[in-house]
């Protein structure tokens, strides 16, 4: 019964592979097609982004096939869908709404995904992790106030980023479907007020993992080495990537999301030592609760 169960998972690993593979190569193929690619990257940075990304998923399968029982790998297939997404909805919707207008089905409904993306949804995504690592609790109860605010400025952000009216970062010759028009002057200082506080929780949250590491002892404390580590560098590939969305710097941009997808590597392999190693069997709370919030954001 048990070797029937292990199983599901690490059938599923290979499909969600599977599928990656399938969406973004149809996403390369027609960013060829269009002669252009997401974000302005250049196609060789567009490759070498994927092909780090798809190496994060194969560690993932690893991690399923090793430890089916544990959700971690699972979780690291979710965030390489979301760069999938990223190139698929991207070349579709450049393909069917600029080169070959009405060729694709549902072309505008990939606009949705394209207003959505961005370095603000990664950092509070990212700053939650941080908030909870490693027992799945912020550090006291006062922490957990900042949690409470966490998910309100996200939720914020992830609103009213999604109605801002005009061209389409990604798509700049495409207005945003989602525009609200003329309200965008009331709305626009509350999504830099979300942005703001946003960053404001992240530099709270380091405070929090160096305070939870100043106080942990054994096993806690190589836990929080390990990740530690990791996130550090994560955490300053991901300022590189909002810096240059924000400051409209193109460099720096295409550095941060070149370096962004190796962090994201070292910060599985870190986190997956801390599981093995010391066993770190409260990361499943951490990921239950950061996937429930993603989703509920979405909603």
């Amino acid at each position: 019964m048990y070797a029937e169960n292990s199983r599901t998972p690490r059938r599923a690993a290979w499909g969600l592979l599977g599928i990656f593979i399938i969406l973004t190569s149809l996403g390369l193929l027609l960013q060829i097609k269009s002669g252009v690619t997401l974000r302005n990257l250049g196609f060789p940075v567009l490759f070498a982004v994927t092909t780090v990304v798809t190496v994060l998923g194969v560690i993932a399968v690893m991690l399923v096939n090793r430890h089916p029982e544990l959700p971690i790998g699972r979780i690291w297939f979710g965030l390489i869908m979301v760069w999938a997404a990223d190139v698929f909805s991207f070349g579709y919707a450049f393909y069917g709404l600029v080169v070959q207008p009405g060729s694709l089905p549902g072309a505008k409904a990939a606009l949705v995904w394209q207003a959505w993306t961005g370095a603000p949804f990664a950092l509070f995504l990212f700053t939650l992790l941080i908030l909870l690592f490693p027992n799945g609790r912020p550090l006291t109860p006062r922490w957990g106030r900042l949690t409470g605010l966490l998910y309100a400025t996200m939720a914020t952000y992830l609103v009213l980023d999604a109605l801002e009216p005009g061209p389409l970062e990604v798509l700049p010759d495409i207005d945003n479907p989602l525009g609200v028009g003329d309200a965008w002057t009331i709305l626009e200082p509350l999504r830099t007020l979300a942005i703001f506080l946003g960053v404001a929780c992240a530099l709270a949250a380091a405070v929090s993992l160096i305070l939870r590491w100043r106080r942990a002892i054994g096993e806690e404390r190589q836990q929080l080495k390990w990740f530690a580590y990791a996130a550090s560098y994560t955490a300053v590939t991901l300022s590189l990537v909002l810096y240059g969305e924000i400051a409209s710097n193109e460099r720096m941009l295409t550095i941060g999301l070149f370096l962004h997808p190796i962090s994201l590597i070292f910060l599985l392999i870190s986190t997956a030592t801390a599981i093995f190693k010391y066993r770190l069997y409260d990361i499943d709370i951490i990921i239950r609760r950061t996937l429930s919030y993603a989703v509920l954001s979405g909603m």
